[in-house]
């Protein structure tokens, strides 16, 4: 068997690594806005998380070399991209570059890091404590939406897009876990309430994919996925009506839209914004090795009114870091998906997880900035993590007969 013992220090790093991730479940991009002395709480975390991350990655390496040579080929492409960009950084710096190479740094080394880590610790924050946490927010977000928090009383407890794809990640959890008890069976239900309340399109429509994941993973025969959808789709019709009656965003997401939001059909000024983005690469050098990290960002600040980001992952890595980092991400997620199977005999409820955040990432990136969001970047590394360590456990755990043990715990 793999070693699975760890010193004191490493089990400590562990629960420090952990709890923080679950705080950010709850204040998400509130650390944007905390400062301490100059700079955001946000920005600490963003600087510290990824040294921390590689003491932890060389203090688990001691004892599993093997193991983690297995997880750096599951994880190469995205690697590869990782020391790209920050290459890039490092030859033509950019302040703006920063946070975004910091914040793949924490994708990429987390997810090597929870492969690697203490199993016990990590699949339970993964199977229990990140769907009971994600409806606790859920239910919060909710109620400060229908109270209207920010027109009544001038506080905004929850950036509604921002939350919107932190709940995303705790639903994957939430329609992944085997475990059973009431709160287990209406968190899907409450984590998808409050993305819909968040008015956030793109996001929301990948979590009524994701709510249909349960289908499949609850109903064994045909009459039993029927029986499902039903009640699926009598939830989805019953809280997007609540939501259009309750609360103003997604009032106005759905009319004619208010100074901050448009229809439903509107593109909001994306397109214009992309074409405007995707004039900056001017010769064949810089189409195929990009601009520089943070480029796109520089010009989004100075030049794009209401668009200091991109909003499309895609075209942000095309323009910093060209062709050749945007064939290594997509290279790179379609390398995970193949190491976490969704379905068949070598799927568990861990490599469903880490399969469905890392879909559902990929489709929240086309308007949205899902891999540079530190508060959304590290909740979805555990998850990633502890899918790929049940890979690991698949090839690296021969049992005494040599046949294959797989944990479908």
């Amino acid at each position: 068997m793999v070693d699975r013992t760890f010193s004191p220090v490493t089990t400590a790093m562990t629960v420090l690594l952990l709890a923080l991730t679950v705080a950010l479940i709850g204040v998400e991009s509130n650390i944007v806005y905390w400062r301490i002395g100059p700079f955001s709480v946000s920005a600490y975390l963003t600087l510290v998380t990824p040294f921390i991350l590689l003491g932890y990655i060389a203090l688990l390496a001691i004892r599993q070399k093997k193991a983690l040579i297995s997880v750096l080929r599951d994880t190469a492409p995205l690697v590869f991209l990782l020391f790209f960009a920050a290459s890039w950084l490092v030859v033509n710096f950019r302040l703006e570059g920063v946070q975004n190479v910091l914040a793949l740094s924490v994708l990429i080394l987390g997810t090597i890091a929870f492969a690697l880590g203490p199993e016990k610790l990590i699949r339970n924050t993964v199977e229990v404590i990140m769907p009971m946490a994600g409806t606790l927010a859920g239910v919060l977000f909710i109620a400060t939406q229908v109270i209207d928090t920010e027109t009544r009383f001038g506080i905004e407890f929850f950036s509604p897009r921002q939350f919107a794809m932190v709940a995303v990640v705790t639903l994957t959890t939430a329609v992944s876990t085997p475990r059973r008890g009431w709160i287990f069976a209406v968190a899907p239900y409450v984590i998808f309430a409050s993305v819909i309340f968040s008015a956030s399109r793109t996001t929301a429509a990948v979590a009524t994919l994701l709510l249909l994941v349960l289908i499949f993973r609850t109903g064994k025969t045909f009459a039993a996925r029927l029986r499902q959808l039903a009640i699926v789709g009598t939830v989805a019709a019953a809280v997007l009506a609540a939501a259009a009656l309750a609360v103003r965003d997604v009032q106005e997401r759905l009319t004619t839209g208010g100074a901050g939001q448009t229809v439903i059909t509107s593109d909001s000024g994306r397109f214009e914004a992309w074409m405007k983005f995707l004039s900056l690469p001017t010769t064949p050098l810089e189409w195929i090795f990009g601009l520089g990290s943070g480029a796109s960002a520089e010009f989004g600040q100075r030049q794009i009114l209401h668009f200091p980001q991109t909003l499309n992952e895609y075209l942000r890595f095309l323009i910093d870091n060209g062709a050749l980092g945007l064939v290594a991400l997509l290279v790179g997620i379609l390398w995970l998906l193949s190491r976490l199977p969704l379905w068949g005999v070598s799927a568990t409820p861990a490599t469903l997880a880490g399969g469905l955040v890392v879909v559902a990432l990929a489709l929240v990136a086309v308007t949205d900035g899902a891999f540079y969001s530190y508060f959304v970047v590290l909740p979805a590394s555990v998850v990633i993590g502890n899918g790929l360590r049940r890979v690991q456990d698949v090839s690296l755990d021969p049992s005494p007969t040599g046949a294959t043990v797989i944990d479908n715990r």
